[in-house]
């Protein structure tokens, strides 16, 4: 059987429409591909956006329960201080108490300084300070390149006329 050059079964005669169709299927493609991309575009910001109320949101119920609660403190020590200078005899009393025991925590705490919040950065940076430090330990005195050679004394920023005063005055 032979086929002849404008027969449908050609080659030739194949490739423009089955050109056509590829060309409608690869358009449709990338139109669906950019719509997708796009759609993924608009998740990802509602996705943040959520995030951001989430925490817009804390933080606000955070304010709220902050001011409350330190209303709720400020009366009451008013009202401790109202008792015991009641029981005092003369309301002075009762705020010089409340208001010493308010000083000495305050400087309790700023004696201890405790660590009230760890972030994980917190927790990295101490655990690479102590690695530093380990480091620092184990390593011979003489083998750091900044410092001075072991033989030469340690300058303490004084000058030659300052030593020489020094040594004559002794």
């Amino acid at each position: 059987m032979e086929r002849s050059p404008s027969s449908p079964d050609t080659p030739a005669a194949e490739s423009g429409p089955r050109m056509k169709r590829i060309a409608t299927h690869a358009q449709g493609v990338v139109a669906d591909l950019r719509k997708w991309v796009d759609l993924r575009i608009d998740l990802a910001v509602i996705d943040l956006e959520d995030k951001l109320d989430e925490r817009l949101n804390a933080v606000a119920v955070g304010i709220i329960i902050a001011v409350f609660g330190g209303l709720a403190a400020f009366f009451t020590l008013v009202t401790i201080a109202l008792g015991l200078g009641w029981l005092l005899g003369h309301p002075f009393w009762g705020f010089l108490i409340v208001t010493a025991g308010l000083g000495a925590t305050a400087a309790i705490v700023r004696r201890v300084q405790p660590t009230l919040v760890q972030t994980q950065l917190y927790r990295q940076w101490k655990k690479a300070r102590a690695e530093a430090e380990a480091q620092a330990s184990s390593a011979p005195s003489n083998a750091d390149p900044e410092g001075p050679p072991p033989s030469e004394p340690k300058s303490n920023g004084a000058t030659a006329s300052d030593t020489a005063s020094s040594n004559a005055a002794s």
